[in-house]
């Protein structure tokens, strides 16, 4: 499923250790802390394909700021983020955090047949 293995790419780059890392660099965690910024970064951090990209991309715009903000509060708490994925029919995503580390679950439709953005066309 090549949806997971774009979530595996970006679950690399938020290990324990990469994210000290990050919060070591203000740099990053500066350019993180801007809104929209996350497909931006996760391609070039993660290494995405610009298909992985725009399917990221395409989790709706909340869903997808509710995720950049755990990450650069996880990551100023020093917190580990693990980051997983299930196919579904549409998007969603769920965070936990307890403590030492944030989770965050995404679920969303896959290729090759996924065209379920219709969430951002007017009625």
């Amino acid at each position: 499923m090549p949806m997971a293995l774009m979530i595996d790419k970006l679950a690399k780059v938020l290990e324990y250790d990469v994210v000290s890392a990050i919060a070591a660099d203000d740099d990053g965690i500066l350019r993180l802390s801007n809104p929209g910024s996350l497909v931006d970064e996760a391609k070039a951090s993660a290494g995405l394909t610009d298909d992985e990209a725009a399917y990221l991309a395409d989790i709706p715009p909340v869903l997808l700021e509710s995720m950049r903000a755990a990450i650069v509060e996880a990551v100023k708490a020093n917190q580990a983020i693990h980051v997983q994925y299930s196919p579904a029919y549409d998007f969603s995503v769920r965070i936990w955090d307890y403590g030492q580390a944030v989770s965050i679950h995404v679920t969303g439709p896959y290729p090759p047949d996924y065209s379920r953005n219709s969430w951002n066309a007017s009625s």
